[in-house]
């Protein structure tokens, strides 16, 4: 009678090729860990600020209509409409809009000439012949402020580390 013996265990090949694998994966998944798990909000709004204004810049030219970045400083929120919107639409937009975190606040949106919109609504067009108005939109969080820079003829928006004044830059 043969007697055939059963592996109740593993190699120390297959010991260490399996950890070497685990080692890699962990490599590459831990730096991408906080910044799924953790989303900052200041960041998200950011990007959202950005996409946003390179967005509307192409959308208006790409189909020919005004289009606006609606901020309503009181109520913390932002919202898109264009001309061709139905007062229905426009008020699904507002309602629908990108509201800000409830630790960050809008301080003031500043325009050319020294206007600056401390409370209230406002907004900043993006024209047909792909320009936009010039504006700056100014944030604040517990610890900082942020400054968004829109340029009438640059498609990126430029970011501030604190609070800079269309004059500042």
């Amino acid at each position: 009678m043969l007697n055939f013996r059963l592996n109740s265990g593993f190699t120390l090949i297959e010991i260490v090729t399996v950890i070497a694998l685990l080692s890699l994966t962990l490599l590459i998944a831990i730096p991408r860990i906080p910044n799924t798990l953790f989303v900052d909000e200041t960041k998200k709004t950011s990007r959202w600020i950005i996409a946003k204004v390179q967005v509307l810049k192409d959308r208006a030219a790409r189909e020919q209509t005004r289009y606006a970045l609606h901020i309503d400083i009181n109520t913390k929120q932002f919202w898109i409409s264009n001309d061709s919107m139905s007062e229905e639409e426009r008020q699904a937009a507002e309602r629908s809009g990108f509201k800000l975190p409830a630790n960050m606040r809008i301080i003031d949106v500043e325009y050319p000439d020294d206007k600056i919109v401390l409370s209230g609504q406002t907004e900043i067009f993006f024209y047909p012949k792909g320009y936009s108005d010039q504006a700056m939109i100014h944030l604040e969080n517990k610890e900082d402020q942020l400054s968004f820079r829109i340029e009438p003829f640059l498609t990126t928006v430029k970011l501030f580390d604190e609070y800079v004044g269309l004059q500042d830059t």
